[in-house]
């Protein structure tokens, strides 16, 4: 949404690295990785299914760029993978040889840094590291009703380890009052429920007195 990309700010996205966990239907992330420039960007979501739809979402923003009077600064592609369509591969996106904006339009998206991936961040190695961001939009709730306080320790630590020195974890965790309404998700969510004892206004000690944050800032909440 609108108010959601004002609480984001370019230079944190700008030509870096960026991973976002718990993307979804991947609209967000792709709308940062296209308004903001991002050098790099991987979306993960545990449901393949919203990874394919991710997919979509970027192929038809691309497409909806053909439509623009001029090729913004930045591209958004996709990556290839099981049922993929073959438009995770840049060179065999159409167009037409006499199209200028077309062609532009393919050389950008050869040099495209978007992509998703099916992976449960909360479970899964991850294979690659040196990122300047991670993000993690409403999905600390998830991973902690259905890992418990250790599993959700676990990927703070992860997030920690898979940043360069300097990086930015940006965390949208959900209020304890939603955790309630959600404690049927799942058996492991109904079990974990209570026995969590670190609660989300604990998150910020935990991650600067124990992972090893240097500070956090409170960027307030979008509205909804």
């Amino acid at each position: 949404t609108p108010n959601a990309l004002n609480l984001r700010r370019e230079e944190w996205f700008h030509e870096k690295k960026c991973l976002d966990i718990g993307c979804n239907d991947g609209s967000l992330t792709t709308e940062v990785a296209r308004r903001f420039g991002c050098r790099y960007m991987l979306g993960l979501d545990i449901d393949a299914a919203l990874v394919a739809a991710a997919r979509r979402v970027s192929r038809a923003r691309a497409e909806a760029a053909l439509q623009e009077p001029s090729i913004g600064s930045s591209a958004v592609g996709e990556r290839g993978g099981e049922g993929d369509d073959g438009w995770g591969e840049p060179s065999r996106r159409p167009a037409s040889a006499d199209d200028d904006r077309g062609a532009a339009w393919v050389s950008r998206f050869r040099d495209s840094r978007l992509f998703f991936r099916r992976e449960d961040f909360a479970q899964d190695a991850h294979n690659d590291g040196g990122y300047d961001v991670i993000s993690c939009f409403s999905v600390s709730k998830w991973m902690h009703l259905n890992h418990g306080d250790e599993g959700l320790r676990a990927v703070f630590f992860k997030v920690h380890s898979l940043l360069k020195a300097g990086g930015c974890f940006i965390l949208e965790p959900q209020p304890w009052s939603s955790y309630r309404k959600n404690k049927d998700s799942s058996e492991a969510a109904r079990t974990n429920l209570a026995d969590i004892a670190m609660r989300p206004e604990a998150f910020v000690d935990f991650l600067t007195g124990t992972v090893g944050f240097a500070r956090c800032e409170a960027l307030g909440a979008p509205s909804t």
